[in-house]
């Protein structure tokens, strides 16, 4: 997440979000398929090539990239102490100069792997839609092979199957004294992305406090993965987090035009409250509607590997919220936790925080 002050400033949800009749659902199948053999091809080993351009863009520099060149640096502790020696300074400071990266795509080689995965994705997305009564959002689902697509503004979101994605970037840094002594440092990587699916919000903040959001037109999944739950639930999740955007920018809006703040960190924080709220009815939603799918779908898994999702999205502060939306959904269902977030989405979050009568009926953790 990154932003900056005044009427420019943009922040990011990248989460793992004008509706129209949606070109390929109806063609869904009216009783499930047979997806067995997916649980062994969304298993396949990840691959690295062949990479061919999704989109170009200059002067983002994104969490991924300020991740990934901190890491450089400090991984290069050579470098950076000629840095120090040259600047005569043991805490430089730096700035970036200038940053072009390109978004890049490894397309799904093996056609059976292709031609199921992106059936199952439609099959599954039109049960999802009918259980939650959630409009449809998207205006294509494709199967990138080398094209580069074309990322259509005409409504509606595309959601485009890829076997991986990557960033490549070159971003120039400078660093100074305090004698205002300057020294460039050019840096160039290309780092492969650990999700599975995002869809992203920019949210502009005026000085008044008065906000904007612009969306991207399109969201990339990926169709593998270690976990095979993790992936098959990509089109779940994702269709969720989109259609439930709204309500979550809604409630982003009231409360930095109530609260009247407009300084970075200020909006930041409340992104990233929200971030995590919206994860905790998309992820109850999923962990109450993916048994079912499978099931429906002829794909049994081991056990364990539902519980072991779970656990492992404990462990980031995105999903802080979840254990409790899982538990919100389980009493609910998702039809009622869902017509809650989309009316209020704050009583929604006042429940996370504050759960009425919580204690003593939670039981033992769901993620032990």
């Amino acid at each position: 997440m990154s932003a900056r002050p005044g009427r420019n400033s943009t922040l990011k949800l990248s989460l793992l979000l004008t509706i129209i009749p949606f070109f390929g659902l109806s063609c869904a199948h009216p009783h499930p398929r047979d997806y067995s053999r997916l649980k062994d091809l969304v298993q396949l080993e990840d691959q690295k090539t062949p990479l061919f351009v999704f989109k170009e863009s200059k002067g983002e520099f994104d969490p991924d990239i300020r991740k990934a060149s901190i890491e450089y640096f400090e991984n290069h502790p050579a470098l950076l102490q000629k840095i120090k020696t040259d600047l005569a300074c043991e805490r430089p400071r730096w700035r970036l100069a200038r940053v072009n990266q390109r978004l890049l795509f490894v397309p799904e080689q093996v056609q059976e792997h292709a031609s199921l995965f992106e059936s199952y994705c439609k099959d599954v997305i039109q049960e999802v839609l009918k259980r939650t009564n959630l409009p449809n959002p998207y205006r294509e689902i494709q199967t990138l092979s080398q094209e580069r697509p074309e990322i259509s503004d005409r409504g509606g979101i595309t959601a485009f199957v890829v076997n991986n994605v990557a960033k490549e970037f070159e971003a120039s840094f400078i660093f100074s004294n305090e004698r205002q002594e300057e020294l460039g440092i050019n840096l160039g990587s290309k780092i492969f992305l650990d999700e599975l699916g995002s869809y992203t919000s920019d949210i502009s903040v005026g000085k008044d406090g008065t906000c904007d959001f612009v969306h991207d037109g399109y969201t990339l999944w990926r169709d593998s993965a270690k976990n095979p739950y993790t992936v098959l639930m990509v089109p779940v999740e994702e269709t969720l987090h989109i259609a439930l955007r709204t309500s979550t920018e809604r409630a982003i809006k009231e409360q930095i035009e109530r609260s009247g703040v407009n300084q970075t960190k200020d909006v930041e924080e409340i992104v990233e409250e929200w971030t995590a709220v919206e994860e905790a009815i998309v992820g109850g939603v999923v962990h109450d509607l993916g048994p079912h799918i499978l099931a429906t779908r002829m794909i049994t898994l081991p056990p364990g590997l539902i519980e072991k999702d779970l656990k492992s999205r404990r462990a980031l502060k995105r999903y802080r919220y979840l254990e409790k939306g899982v538990l919100f959904v389980r009493n609910m269902g998702s039809l009622g936790a869902i017509g809650i977030y989309k009316t209020d989405p704050a009583a929604f979050r006042n429940f996370l925080k504050n759960p009425p009568g919580l204690a003593g009926r939670l039981g033992p953790s769901l993620f032990p």
